[in-house]
């Protein structure tokens, strides 16, 4: 296929950046915690500074940047929306026609945050003046391709009234989305007729599907330019101190007959002019460092059209390893370091390692108001980063850290943000001395999420957990639990771990004193086993269960703690 001479000169301009890099005049960041705030958290979680209801305000911004500093955090990152409408002073689509626009198409009101930009507000300024005052670097993070209720756009202003439909909001659509349907990616999954399907029922049950499609096709330059120039425009227009392209804000950006190598090309160039951006917007010499949240797996980033050495070598400086929603920490971390070992890599941990849904009940209208979220323990915490730094990793990022607040509230308790913790977190060799905490969860298993996976028909599946040792290797045995939905009762099995058979104890008990309910479901959907301390290797650990046929359950989580 013949290049257009466009694409030829972009590409040939990469492979020249690509030779002609000098990887070792190049600045190393030194960063080992950063912080993601969502901004949507301080209107979502009840805290000191913010009450359900209260209009959103500077200071409750402010506050937020606070409680992040003089607690081991090195960086701040704000996502300022969605990033399908700006909320920093844009002119190239003012929040005042943002806002206009909004109302004629949906008849409703915009977000607070939005008011916010109406009263003369600029959020992303705040927040940057506000991080340079307090010395805490201030990145933006800029969602790419964000899907939260893509299910609702194609709904008339009449239909959302109807169904009383209130969570499309102005931060989930644009007026250059709305007028331009055929840049989404519409059919990438098949979708079953509505038939007499109400129309509400049918946007909630096939709602992920929906979104997906909903989403912008990447190989439209139409698409890229509109968000390039609004990152333009920030960079133009606020001394930020770096910028991370949220890749997995979401996971979508081309239709699957679109080759890999095409991919590759279109985010490749993306980058470098990124790169360039950052490089020419600088202030007073300083360097701008560009960090990019990408898949924690490499089989993941291919329909993304994603390459780690391929980032690197176009400018990026930092790697977001990203599970999008739940900690994980069986990944392809030492992989991606060896492909990339000048890069500074970060693992992304979260407020929850699974989610699942209790006996199979799901709530009506919503389904993941259903979920039962197991919330992520500071051993958790103490042990993943351990685990990172050990392959390879510079340091942590924290996700959706602020929702603890939100989540315990639904479970009945109070959870402040265990700030405390980071630095802690971001000493490894304070961590080498932490009890640590391992588990499985949601991670990949032969194609297939450990939550999936069913035994009715009996299970015999070897399962792999990569564990680094605390220093002086282990005193005692350890416990390793195991949960399935919806009961133990009745269901023989037999466990080995590194081909020895374990034995049966009654002390299903969390491992370690925590306020958070466990989030673990009745007793009876736990058992657990003693590992002979000799047995755990530093590495590789090799988990086998024979359940026979016959049993109705499934696997939820499995955690093993040791010391």
């Amino acid at each position: 296929m013949l290049l257009s001479p466009k694409t030829f000169i972009l590409s040939l301009l990469v492979i020249i950046q690509i030779v002609s890099a000098d990887f070792t005049l190049r600045p190393k960041p030194t960063f080992r915690v950063l912080f993601n705030n969502d901004l949507t958290n301080v209107r979502n979680c009840q805290s000191a500074y913010h009450k359900f209801g209260e209009p959103f305000s500077k200071e409750i911004l402010q506050a937020s940047i606070n409680e992040t500093c003089n607690t081991g955090i090195d960086v701040h990152l704000l996502s300022p929306g969605h990033s399908w409408a700006p909320l920093w002073k844009s002119k190239i689509y003012p929040y005042e026609k943002h806002a206009k626009w909004y109302k004629q198409r949906t008849g409703l009101n915009v977000t607070t945050f939005g008011q916010y930009m109406l009263e003369g507000g600029d959020i992303v300024g705040d927040f940057v003046e506000h991080c340079k005052k307090v010395n805490m670097p201030a990145f933006i993070s800029f969602r790419l391709n964000d899907w939260h209720q893509k299910n609702y756009v194609d709904l008339s202003k009449e239909q959302l009234k109807e169904y009383n439909i209130q969570a499309f909001s102005s931060m989930e659509t644009c007026k250059f989305y709305d007028e331009h349907p055929e840049y989404r990616l519409n059919s990438i999954f098949a979708l079953p007729p509505m038939d007499d399907i109400p129309l509400n029922e049918y946007l909630e049950t096939y709602r992920n599907k929906i979104k997906s499609n909903n989403i912008h096709d990447w190989s439209i330059p139409e698409v890229r330019n509109y968000k390039f120039d609004f990152i333009q425009e920030i960079c133009n227009n606020y001394d930020i101190d770096g910028l991370e392209l949220d890749f997995m804000r979401h996971k979508w950006y081309f239709k699957p007959s679109l080759p890999f190598e095409e991919r590759k090309k279109i985010m490749s160039n993306f980058v470098m002019k990124i790169r360039a951006l950052l490089d020419k917007t600088a202030r007073n010499g300083k360097y701008r460092w560009l960090c990019a949240r990408i898949p924690t797996r490499l089989k993941d980033m291919k329909s993304m059209g994603l390459d780690p050495q391929t980032l690197y070598q176009t400018g990026v400086d930092m790697f977001n390893l990203s599970y999008s929603y739940e900690t994980e920490q069986q990944n392809d971390l030492a992989k991606i370091h060896k492909l990339i070992p000048q890069a500074a890599l970060y693992l992304e941990i979260t407020h929850v390692i699974a989610r699942y849904e209790p006996d199979g009940k799901s709530a009506k209208n919503h389904k993941s108001l259903s979920l039962q979220h197991v919330m992520t323990k500071p051993e958790q915490y103490f042990t993943s980063a351990h685990l990172a730094y050990g392959r390879g990793a510079r340091g942590v990022s924290l996700f959706n850290f602020a929702y603890y607040r939100e989540y315990a509230e639904r479970q009945g308790t109070v959870c402040e943000p265990f700030f405390e913790i980071f630095k802690t977190v971001s000493t490894p060799s304070l961590l080498a001395n932490q009890p640590q905490h391992y588990f499985i969860a949601d991670f990949d298993h032969d194609s297939k999420k450990f939550t999936d996976i069913k035994i009715q028909n009996g299970l015999n599946e070897t399962f792999t957990l990569d564990m680094a040792l605390p220093n002086g290797g282990l005193k005692h045995d350890a416990k390793l639990r195991i949960q399935v939905e919806p009961s133990w009762e009745n269901i023989p099995c037999t466990i080995t771990f590194n081909n020895v058979v374990l034995k049966n104890t009654d002390k299903i008990e969390e491992p370690y004193e925590t306020i958070l309910k466990d989030g673990l479901g009745n007793k009876n959907s736990l058992a657990a086993w003693i590992v002979p301390k000799e047995t755990i290797v530093n590495g590789i650990n090799y988990i086998n269960i024979i359940i026979p046929k016959g049993c109705d359950s499934k696997l939820i989580l499995l955690d093993i703690a040791v010391q």
